[in-house]
Order: C-alpha cells, then structure tokens, then sequence
C-alpha cells in the first residue's frame, strides 16, 4: 500500500472540519405536517422550524421559505378562494396551471404549488436561536369513480412532502432551483434546496366512494319515487281546477 502524503491528510482533515462546521452553523430543518377538519374540505398545515447556532444568527436572517407541493389527481386547491383569503392573511400561492374544481378525480390531472412563507425567529438566546414558518393551506378532496366490490367504502389520497427552499445563501444547501420570486410570478430568484427531518413521509385522506353494485336499486326506487310524483302532480291539476267567479255588474 502507497502512504497517504501529509498534504492528502490535511485536505482531508480540512474538509471534515468544515462539514463539521456547517452542521453547527445551521442544524437540519424539521417538517411537521397536519391535517384539519372533515369531509371534502380539509386545512392542510405545514410547520418549519430550524435550529440554529446563535453564533451565525446574521446569516440567515430574512429569509423566505418555499414549498414546492405536487398535490395528485384526487385534491385540487381553488385559486380563487386562495385570492381571496390573500387580504386577509391568507396563504401566499401560485398556481401552475388552471384548475378546474368540478372535474371528478379519475379525469383530473394533478398539479404544483409554489407556497411561499417568511421564516420568522422564535427562540434568540445564547443558548439556541431557532427560526419557523408554517402556512395553512386550504384543499379539498376531488370525487372518485366508484368501486365495483361492496367492501371498499373509501379511497386513500396520499399527499406527499414537498420540497423546502429557502432564498438565503446557505452554504448548506443541495440544489438550485431558478423559480418566481413570490407568489406574484413578476420575476426569477434562485432557491436553495435543503433536506429536512420529517416524522412522516406524507399524510392520507379517507374519501369516501360510491359503489356500481347498488345501482339496480337506486335507479329502480328513484324512478318509482318520479313516477308517483308525476302521477300526483297530474291528479292535483285535474281534481283541483281553479274556481272563476264571475263578476255581476
């Protein structure tokens, strides 16, 4: 075997000390993702929360997260809503494509959301100094095909994780990505992507199906109910004539 040179040991030795560094400069990211209310109409909100060391508190002041959803074909978000949510402290949103809301689950295509938040300090002592953002995003939950077993009453939606970026110039960051600076889509930032800890992977949504075998049924009692209803309506009209009285002069 070669020797290791003493300049191979110390180039080698420099780069653990500065891995070493940059861990303690700014600790890993934690992503924290919940899920409110019932129905076909949920809040989805995400939590971010980072620890720094106080020491380098200056370097990542100021800065904006973002997060890059994929939300898949069975959730759609309404532009609309979120508009209109946006004066009043609403989530801060692009939309990268039109979505139609009234399109069931199996003809929808699934689309991406660029969340922006501003990281904000929640802890600043010499002892720890930690950042956090969290963003409440309203969603809701596209109808589904029915099922052909009458044992499946309801479908999972899995929505994963998104992506974190943030637009400060951390030096532990992975990946560039060139995208709108805000949710305004007026011009280009560069991001800097960062891997974070997370206690799930994603989050599930139990939406509820109809089922192909009850149709018998269901077409035979509502045509029964419309045909009595018909007949009903006939009878009242020729039983119940309006009555005329004539005026005498």
């Amino acid at each position: 075997m070669c020797p290791i040179s003493s300049a191979v040991v110390a180039v080698l030795t420099s780069a653990v000390v500065c891995l070493a560094s940059a861990t303690q400069k700014i600790g890993t990211p934690f992503l924290e993702r919940q899920l409110h209310k019932h129905g076909f109409h949920r809040d989805l909100t995400t939590s971010v929360e980072w620890l720094v060391n106080p020491h380098h508190r200056g370097d990542i002041q100021n800065c904006g997260i973002l997060l890059v959803e994929k939300l898949p074909p069975g959730i759609y978000v309404d532009p609309f809503q979120l508009s209109s949510r946006l004066q009043f402290g609403g989530p801060k949103v692009l939309v990268d494509a039109a979505v139609n809301i009234e399109m069931p689950a199996h003809l929808s295509p699934g689309h991406t959301l660029h969340v922006y938040a501003d990281l904000k300090t929640v802890t600043d002592s010499d002892e720890g100094f930690s950042l956090a953002a969290s963003v409440t995003l309203p969603i809701h939950l596209r109808y589904q095909p029915p099922a052909h077993e009458s044992s499946i009453t309801h479908v999972d939606v899995v929505i994963s994780n998104p992506r974190l970026f943030t637009n400060c110039s951390i030096k532990e960051s992975v990946v560039l990505l060139q995208a709108p600076c805000d949710h305004t889509n007026a011009s280009q930032c560069l991001w800097h992507e960062h891997h974070y800890q997370a206690e799930v992977d994603s989050v599930t949504c139990s939406v509820p199906v109809g089922n192909t075998s009850y149709l018998p049924l269901v077409v035979a009692v509502t045509l029964l109910v419309t045909g009595i209803c018909c007949l009903f309506i006939v009878y009242v009209v020729i039983t119940k004539q309006p009555q005329t009285k004539l005026k005498t002069s």
